[in-house]
């Protein structure tokens, strides 16, 4: 009768400490998810400033940034799920060359819509600035992503 007792208590404490741990997990990610809005968000205070932008184009961009996001989201959750699909096909012992077909034209279509969706927001931001804000923020946005290759690369070159 212990022992079914000790085997009891010991699948509780299994069950939740799963528990637990999938509620600091989650707690972490919206921590991560909250300093990364927080960031974003400071980014572009200083690009506000920096760029000397209105108060109208400010929130034309405000607004064209989070449309963006929304499409990109959206964009990106389907790609992953056809990947996911393309993946499982892929690993089956006897492989559906016409569903991985489809699939493989389906994610090139997504992608298609992920770089027209890009090429827009580009062309948005290009009407809300003016051609000398445009050029800056180009200039910081090249500057940011080499500042990011060369963290990326001390970090892969330890």
């Amino acid at each position: 009768m212990k022992m079914k007792s000790a085997k009891k208590l010991t699948m509780t404490t299994v069950i939740a400490a799963c528990f637990l741990l999938m509620s600091f997990t989650q707690a972490y990610a919206y921590r991560g998810e909250k300093k990364m809005e927080a960031l974003r968000q400071y980014w572009f205070e200083e690009l506000t400033k920096d760029l000397g932008l209105s108060e109208t184009q400010k929130q034309d961009l405000e607004k064209q940034r989070s449309e963006f996001a929304a499409k990109r989201k959206d964009i990106v959750e389907k790609l992953e799920a056809k990947t996911a699909k393309l993946k499982d096909e892929l690993e089956k012992a006897d492989i559906n060359k016409a569903a991985v077909d489809r699939l493989i034209e389906e994610i090139k279509d997504l992608s298609g819509q992920q770089l027209h969706s890009r090429v827009d927001s580009v062309i948005a931001t290009k009407k809300i600035l003016t051609p000398e804000q445009f050029k800056k923020l180009q200039e910081k946005a090249q500057k940011k992503r080499l500042q990011f290759r060369e963290r990326r690369g001390r970090f892969f070159n330890r």
